[in-house]
């Protein structure tokens, strides 16, 4: 079979191209017609950011990353609005506090998982505290492929089937 993208060989079996990526147009036959496994699912809101077992692809994580920085910024302008309305409220520390553990602890959550699709540990997260590996870290985390097939953390989100 060819991908119709890059005119790769791929197998017959395989839902995505292994050289480009592209979805083949069949879902696997542990997937339904939406595409999504029945554990994808049945994940709700709150279980797609808490949690650091498992792996997640470049495109969930940087949509939901997406998604808490928006989350942030709207926290963040609700905190100074505070401040100018009462500025002797305790100059935003509690709600910065608030603020970090709504987004910050997910955000370190969804990292980890994707550390792990790199088949790499979760406390390489903590690159993150690190001024100038931070930026590293993220255009890591948001480049690069995971790893083909089942690794360390678990099976590939895509589905791919490691080479053989």
């Amino acid at each position: 079979m060819i991908c119709p993208k890059c005119h790769y060989s791929v197998r017959e079996s395989d839902s995505f191209c292994g050289h480009c990526g592209c979805f083949l147009g069949k879902a696997s036959p542990g997937k339904n017609r939406s595409g999504l496994s029945s554990k994808e699912e049945q994940e709700g809101m709150l279980d797609k950011f808490i949690g650091i077992d498992g792996r997640i692809n470049r495109k969930k994580y940087i949509f939901r990353s997406l998604f808490l920085w928006g989350m942030g910024c709207i926290f963040e302008l609700c905190v100074i609005m505070g401040r100018v309305e009462q500025p002797d409220f305790m100059a935003g520390d509690l709600p910065g506090m608030v603020l970090l553990t709504i987004v910050g602890i997910p955000w370190m959550m969804l990292m980890v998982r994707r550390l792990h699709d790199l088949n790499h540990n979760g406390f390489w997260s903590l690159l993150v505290f690190v001024p100038v590996a931070s930026f590293f870290l993220f255009l890591y985390l948001c480049c690069f492929r995971g790893t083909k097939g089942r690794n360390s953390y678990g099976e590939d989100p895509l589905g791919r089937k490691a080479d053989t």
